[in-house]
């Protein structure tokens, strides 16, 4: 069996969070299952020095990172992937492929992806991961949807099926635009051999002492809109009137010069807060601050972070997983999530964390319950172990695609 894997971008392309991370463990189990994959990227987001426009071996993955014209980066923050070299590799081997694998639709990669796929009879899968959802097809709807009726409409109704990462991202996308493939439900997985030794407590206030002795309610992962880091910051006030003792972390790289609205938002709010993602260039009375931007950490301080923190809070407008809430029960941290995270559904009924309306009122009193009650955490805390452990094994969940797309092909 024959797969290729096509992305907009790939590991080690840190700054656009979860999806890559996933895809990547996907994939080192999948080859551990015996699956011949290769993939196909840009080199968007990759250091300086990475080789490209020809095969290297990614954590013995055959990969290529082929270059991409940077000057359409204009249309977003990842850019539209427009390459030359990946379309002519597409056209000489599509043909090698028993199936493809494509992540992501609005960008060139997807649309060349499938229409060589489609010319040459080859089945392919598109796994969206949340890009379908409703409320994020209608933010700059005056570009996707013309976009969506002319490319993806069509990437859709040639896919061989559909992989969504949760029950939600299939009941909103499926159903809503009636789409007749196939589809499979996997949620995206961790390595919980990863996770067996944390770091021990107060390695994390070590290197921000100012924390010490705070309550962190921690969130980490992209500044986007899409985060709704605004809900929580404007429901701090009413926070810390119960619980001084709060302080809200906020880790994570910028997208589309977002940081720059919560900063505008929080100094609206006249709330102190020290910005330390620029070598403390901003850190407006760094003693008296109850936000702390961090900007973007590595593997083991975010494991720091989660092991110091109190509660991990992800307010999303729209998630369709939330690989940063998994990794954070399997850490023990106790979250709260709202109901527009895919996997709320399933926390709900596990009674792994707190789901809420984004709501003021919902935010406030479902932090200062959580924070202020112990036995509920220690509750929490055990839940969502176990649940992580039902649930997201990367090793089970390769194994069980590695068969699905054995009985794809057969069929």
């Amino acid at each position: 069996m024959k797969i290729l894997c096509v992305t907009p971008t790939y590991w080690p392309a840190y700054e656009f969070g979860g999806p890559i991370q996933s895809l990547h463990l996907l994939n080192k189990g999948l080859k551990i299952n015996g699956v011949d994959l290769t993939v196909y990227t840009t080199n968007k987001g990759q250091s300086s020095d990475i080789i490209v426009n020809q095969l290297v071996n990614v954590d013995d993955i055959n990969t290529t990172y082929y270059s991409y014209y940077k000057c359409l980066d204009i249309l977003g923050t990842t850019g539209w992937h427009f390459s030359l070299p990946m379309t002519y590799e597409l056209r000489k081997n599509i043909k090698k492929f028993n199936l493809v694998y494509i992540l992501s639709v609005w960008n060139f990669t997807s649309a060349i992806t499938a229409y060589y796929c489609h010319k040459c009879n080859i089945p392919y899968i598109i796994s969206p991961r949340g890009q379908l959802y409703k409320n994020v097809t209608n933010v700059k709807s005056w570009k996707k949807t013309p976009y969506f009726k002319f490319i993806v409409s069509n990437i859709l109704k040639n896919a061989f099926a559909i992989h969504y990462t949760s029950e939600d991202e299939y009941l909103d996308v499926h159903e809503r635009l009636k789409l007749k493939n196939k589809y499979i439900i996997k949620p995206n997985g961790i390595q919980l051999s990863d996770f067996k030794e944390l770091p021990k407590i107060g390695e994390f206030i070590k290197k921000y002492p100012h924390l010490e002795d705070k309550d962190i309610l921690l969130f980490l992962g992209r500044l986007s809109w899409k985060k709704g880091i605004d809900l929580v910051i404007k429901a701090l006030p009413k926070i810390i009137k119960n619980n001084k003792n709060i302080h809200f972390v906020i880790a994570g790289n910028d997208e589309d010069n977002y940081k720059n609205e919560l900063l505008k938002l929080i100094k609206k709010l006249k709330l102190n807060y020290c910005d330390l993602s620029n070598s403390f260039l901003e850190n407006n009375n760094i003693n008296k601050a109850i936000i702390t931007f961090t900007g973007y950490l590595d593997d083991l301080n975010k494991k720091k972070a989660f092991v110091d923190s109190k509660v991990f809070i992800l307010t999303s407008h729209s998630e369709n997983f939330g690989m940063s809430v998994v990794e954070a029960m399997e850490c023990g941290l106790p979250v709260i999530v709202s109901k527009n995270v895919g996997i709320s559904n399933e926390i709900i009924k596990n009674k792994a964390g707190i789901v809420v309306n984004n709501t003021f009122d919902d935010i406030t009193e479902s932090i200062n319950k959580l924070i202020g009650d112990n036995e509920l955490r220690k509750e929490v805390k055990q839940n969502s172990k176990l649940f992580v452990r039902n649930n997201f094994d990367i090793s089970k969940i390769s194994t069980s695609m590695s068969q699905i797309f054995n009985e794809l092909i057969s069929k």
